[in-house]
């Protein structure tokens, strides 16, 4: 995705940390949605960001609240905290059931380590793509990730 095409959509970005990519977002005009597990980083992404809508959720449980409502989904690295083909599922199904009919996402693995049950692009090729059925989605390893420092983004990695 380009930062520069999210003006006026209703984004989430789904384990987002300490909200730094969420606020780049929020700042070309974006309404951002920040879902995280770690209570400790979205009390850091409060005191940084408190523009920015926050949620503590495990996106394997699910988000909660009516369906199809962000145009984007971002999702970057979360796929890499689960361990098990079910919980991948999960999340995909999550992800797909709040995005809105003609919506994109971004789903990025970060590859760190081969302690998968399975490689991402072997999956994702298998079954994962097809939990976002007629929604735009792009999968990429961390080669893609862009760097971010205080809410700016300085470099493609």
């Amino acid at each position: 995705f380009e930062l520069e095409s999210v003006a006026g959509k209703a984004v989430l970005e789904a384990g987002g940390g300490f909200g730094f990519l969420a606020e780049e977002l929020r700042l070309r005009g974006a309404t951002l949605t920040l879902v995280e597990f770690s209570a400790f980083a979205l009390s850091q992404a409060q005191t940084r960001f408190p523009l920015i809508t926050r949620l503590q959720r495990d996106l394997v449980a699910g988000i909660g609240g009516p369906p199809n409502r962000f145009d984007l989904v971002v999702c970057l690295g979360v796929h890499d905290c689960t361990s098990t083909d079910q919980e991948w599922r999960a999340i995909n199904a999550e992800l797909n059931r709040v995005l809105r009919p003609q919506g994109s996402a971004y789903i990025l693995f970060d590859l760190v380590n081969d302690d998968y049950p399975v490689r991402p692009s072997a999956w994702w090729s298998s079954q994962g793509a097809a939990g976002f059925p007629g929604k735009n989605v792009s999968v990429d390893d961390v080669g893609h990730l862009p760097l971010m420092y205080g809410g700016r983004m300085v470099a493609k990695a």
